[in-house]
């Protein structure tokens, strides 16, 4: 029996289910392993992939090259910058005049906060907002990172800079504004860093997604250089070049003109991981569900379970049972709202009130289900933390 399923299944046997789990020196094992990698490059913690005010700290305090957080919600950067959160990059554009507003009353959360933006329009509401007010709100421009390849466009659909001539454009549009100044170059390859290609839901397309990642690579450090050298060209100072995430990290360092790489969902290590060739990391993140039925010897059920991810439905996007291995979901039913069902082949003889142990397919989105997390250090329960859930926040 694998002695760490041992460990776990003493410590929660008694516990109440479902409960959600951070082996915190697993996480401090999976930072290392980027921090060790990223050669001289820093670090900045992608917020929406870990949902926990007291995790982001934890992960600053032990962490060498952290530069920041790059957060997904305009009131979240509000109240981590409240907080005491220093250097805080918005991932996503915001059009929340309300929480703009507040940012704009803050001269000191103007100066932590650098909004993101991908559009004239992006501007235009920055500066409804900052009106009279002698102030120039911190900007990055979100760059297109996608592929287009014949018959096959390789990305995703955010940023609609995607030629050099829309940035020109933009660039003067920003250069024209009394709002907003200019700060960092974001530009996230999402089909690199997001899209696994050892998955054994797509087997047969592997080599083809593998071949694609190649090509992109290549395209996607001439583009921001394209992009490096009209800001150059215009005399424009930056912060920080901002580029990848968990899946990219190997890459994406190795452009002279990156200065960070976003790390997030590798922190957790959610399931989803397990298929990429250059990541070597631990399950850090999981939930407990407990055996709640044995419909037959060969079966268990369980109350609890249907955490599903998002994005396209599949069988990549459904929960994973980590602990013990051998416990395999029906076909016919999957993870349920109230109860799932387990096929047992793990040669374990599993009795009412047991434990198993279960990884979710995307990082934090599990946090949105639970107000707490139990902190295991050295495989002992250490602390109990809140979620951002737990803290009563609940962000779009």
């Amino acid at each position: 029996m694998n002695s760490y399923y041992t460990t776990l299944r003493n410590l929660f046997k008694q516990e109440k289910t479902p409960k959600l789990i951070l082996d915190i020196d697993r996480l401090e094992s999976n930072l290392k392993f980027f921090e060790d990698r990223v050669g001289s490059k820093q670090i900045r913690i992608a917020t929406k992939s870990v949902r926990s005010s007291q995790v982001l700290q934890h992960v600053l305090q032990v962490g060498k090259k952290i530069s920041g957080l790059m957060t997904y919600s305009l009131q979240e950067s509000l109240n981590l910058h409240n907080k005491g959160f220093q250097d805080i990059l918005m991932g996503y554009p915001s059009i929340d005049e309300q929480a703009l507003m507040m940012l704009c009353n803050d001269q000191k959360a103007v100066e932590n906060i650098c909004l993101m933006i991908d559009s004239k329009q992006h501007i235009e509401i920055i500066e409804k907002t900052v009106g009279n007010r002698d102030i120039r709100c911190k900007i990055c421009i979100d760059i297109d990172m996608s592929s287009q390849f014949p018959a096959v466009y390789f990305g995703v659909r955010r940023s609609p800079v995607n030629h050099i001539d829309i940035l020109k454009k933009l660039l003067d549009d920003i250069q024209k504004s009394k709002a907003v100044k200019l700060v960092g170059i974001m530009g996230y390859e999402a089909q690199i860093a997001g899209l696994s290609d050892y998955s054994p839901h797509r087997k047969f397309i592997n080599p083809l997604i593998r071949f694609l990642k190649k090509q992109s690579i290549k395209e996607v450090e001439k583009k921001r250089q394209l992009v490096l050298d009209e800001i150059k060209k215009r005399e424009l100072s930056l912060s920080f070049v901002n580029a990848g995430g968990s899946g990219s990290y190997d890459t994406s360092s190795l452009e002279s003109g990156v200065t960070e790489i976003t790390v997030g969902s590798g922190l957790y290590c959610s399931h989803l991981f397990d298929y990429y060739k250059n990541l070597s990391l631990l399950p850090a993140l999981f939930y407990t569900l407990q055996v709640s039925r044995i419909p037959t010897p060969q079966m268990i059920t369980c109350q609890s379970g249907g955490f599903i991810a998002s994005g396209v439905p599949g069988l990549d996007k459904q929960p994973k049972v980590y602990l013990p291995e051998g416990l395999i979901p029906l076909t016919d039913e999957g993870f349920g709202e109230v109860q799932t069902p387990f096929k047992n082949l793990s040669g374990i003889e599993l009795l009412l009130g047991d434990p198993l142990f279960v990884r979710h397919a995307k990082a934090g989105e599990i946090c949105e289900h639970f107000n707490t997390m139990t902190i295991l250090r050295n495989q002992k329960i250490y602390e109990v933390w809140q979620t951002y859930r737990g803290e009563g926040n609940c962000y779009y």
